[in-house]
């Protein structure tokens, strides 16, 4: 085996795997194979070998064997030479085919080096900055003509609403038919503390915002392409579903904009550096102070995720949710510091 250090914290893993051993995943790749192949006289999964290598093809097989090979072997290859990895690996087969060894070369990002500022004070001089939760008189009564407005549209099918029109006033006996209030004290003290409420989340989002550009600004770190690239497919995977879900297609928006794939994960270029850099500067802060995700918490989540996503992998989703989790204790850490 070849072991190289490349440029960007990537290492380059050249190697084979013995015939013997590789010949050993042909017969769990034609199971894996079988089970989702038709063959006519055969239920999933009880064809014989002949036939399914007649169906699929050699190649076929011998890729499956290699996927299951890698899988098995490649944590084994990182323990074993102590390779810190991050984020997937790029595998490319260099030699495939029957009854000779299977030839591989794998390109791992690792952990970057970096240097830390001083997060608890870059954390201390954000929180020492007050948050501010009161409700203007202004920003109160253009929440009360909201409501005004719903409920002259509501009594008043059909009418369009302008400057001009007439506002039904509120009173007791209609807030008490939207339910969960009293009278319209009660309505208007119970809106007045959820605008409060808003306003606070708000203001700690823009405090966190705050604490980890701060940090991240100033940490030296040379982030690795490869996981780059990683978070311009999460964010373009995230864009897919989008559009999807609005029942448009990615093809077709793409053409109203004028734009290419391409192009728009040259614009998300910055962006996804810098969420790539935020979870190497959080995952070190994790790291030196000693950070874990409340394992309670963790198995609820992950439960929790298996039971409504039924084809989902359980390590997939226990490693996303741990990172999530995780990532959560790191801000209230950075809150805390006074």
């Amino acid at each position: 085996m070849e072991i190289n250090k490349l440029p960007k914290s990537l290492v380059e893993i050249k190697g084979e795997i013995e015939v013997t051993e590789f010949e050993k995943f042909r017969a769990p790749a034609i199971k894996k194979l079988s089970e989702n192949v038709a063959i006519d006289g055969f239920r999933n999964g009880h064809a014989p070998e002949n036939l399914l290598v007649q169906k699929l093809g050699d190649i076929a097989i011998l890729e499956e064997m290699a996927q299951l090979a890698l899988a098995k072997h490649f944590p084994k290859i990182l323990s074993e030479n102590k390779i810190d990895a991050i984020g997937y690996p790029k595998i490319n087969i260099t030699k495939l085919g029957k009854g000779n060894p299977l030839g591989y070369t794998i390109t791992v990002a690792t952990l970057p080096d970096m240097k830390l500022p001083d997060y608890i004070d870059v954390a201390k001089k954000a929180n020492a900055k007050p948050i501010t939760t009161e409700v203007t008189e202004a920003e109160f009564e253009a929440v009360m003509k909201q409501a005004k407005i719903m409920r002259t549209k509501s009594e008043n099918k059909g009418v369009e609403i302008t400057d001009e029109t007439p506002l039904l006033d509120l009173d007791d006996e209609y807030v008490k038919s939207l339910g969960g209030f009293d009278n319209l004290d009660d309505f208007k003290k119970k809106v007045s503390d959820n605008m409060k409420e808003e306003k606070e989340w708000k203001e700690k989002d823009k405090r966190r915002l705050e604490i980890i550009e701060g940090i991240i600004d100033k940490t030296e770190i040379d982030v690795p392409e490869i996981l780059i690239d990683t978070e311009l497919h999460k964010m373009t995977h995230k864009m897919k579903s989008d559009i999807e879900r609005m029942g448009l297609k990615y093809d077709d928006y793409l053409k109203n904009i004028n734009k290419t794939e391409a192009d728009l994960q040259k614009e998300w270029q910055k962006d996804a550096e810098k969420r790539a850099k935020l979870q190497l500067v959080v995952g070190e802060i994790a790291k030196v102070e000693g950070l874990h995700a409340p394992k309670d918490i963790l198995d609820a989540e992950v439960k929790k995720v298996i039971e409504i996503y039924k084809d989902a992998d359980p390590e997939n989703a226990r490693m996303y949710i741990e990172s999530v989790l995780q990532n959560e204790e790191v801000m209230k850490f950075l809150e805390s510091q006074k």
